[in-house]
């Protein structure tokens, strides 16, 4: 039996106060409606004490059910595997989610696949401020600030359910208090194939936009001094403001650049 425990900042008696938040096959602490908690993944927790977490629900007692989101405290669902994407045709349903992950202040965004007419696509999602859901970027598509023809390669999926691993990728992207995103992607690119990528941004309330890509000079060096790949590390790959702003580490080639100092 798993638990999601919330422990509380009220001490009694020298230790923390616990909470239970959602118990596995329990009849209490169970979802909204008929439906169990199953395959409970890591909460996080935003500044209020509320809880965001991903975790399987179904009406039996047993393996199985429907990989959700759900949020504590609007006791609801932010997403479920078989309900309509938002910001794509009718009838196309998530097929999974992955990789949820909250601001301190609230907003939530995920990785979620779906089936388009001729292909397994993965995308970002991210809630509006009336907890709604946005499409932030799919990949397939033409990202805004690059050649035409050049679309977001398939995103990686860097905590799969089945992972064993002690170690794994982080989430290709970070949302803010604002609930805006920012999200790294590799790029399918006509001048260079599969070897491209870039970050984007929606930091600002200026629309989704290119913050920097491979092969972009870097005006404060030498003329032809470029960026040459993206470092994605822990605990965030892209840190994100709640003014909007991002930050990212970078390697750098080209005139007056040397091997010692080309991460910056």
């Amino acid at each position: 039996i798993v638990a999601l425990l919330l422990i509380s900042a009220t001490r009694g008696y020298g230790a923390n106060a616990i909470t239970p938040i959602a118990l596995q096959f329990s009849p209490t602490l169970r979802p909204p409606g008929n439906d169990y908690w199953k395959y409970l993944r890591t909460p996080t927790i935003d500044n209020q004490g509320n809880v965001t977490f991903r975790a399987f629900v179904d009406a039996e007692q047993f393996d199985g059910g429907v990989n959700s989101a759900y949020r504590t405290s609007s006791d609801r669902f932010i997403a479920r595997v078989g309900e309509q994407v938002p910001g794509l045709a009718t009838g196309v349903h998530f097929q999974s989610l992955t990789n949820l992950q909250a601001n301190p202040q609230g907003p939530a965004a995920f990785m979620g696949q779906v089936t388009l007419a001729s292909r397994q696509a993965k995308g970002i999602w991210a809630e509006n401020t009336d907890g709604s859901l946005r499409l932030v970027a799919l990949d397939g598509t033409e990202p805004p600030g690059v050649p035409a023809g050049a679309t977001l390669a398939p995103f990686h999926d860097p905590v799969a359910d089945n992972s064993q691993q002690s170690s794994v990728r982080p989430p290709p992207f970070t949302i803010n208090a604002r609930g805006e995103t920012t999200f790294y992607a590799r790029l399918n690119s006509p001048d260079a194939p599969l070897s491209s990528a870039g970050i984007w941004t929606e930091g600002g309330g200026r629309g989704l936009r290119l913050v920097a890509r491979t092969g972009a000079e870097v005006p404060q060096f030498a003329p032809g001094a470029k960026i040459y790949d993206f470092e994605m590390r822990f605990p965030s790959i892209i840190p994100l403001n709640e003014r909007g702003v991002s930050a990212f580490v970078a390697r750098l080639e080209g005139p007056g650049i040397s091997d010692a100092g080309s991460l910056g």
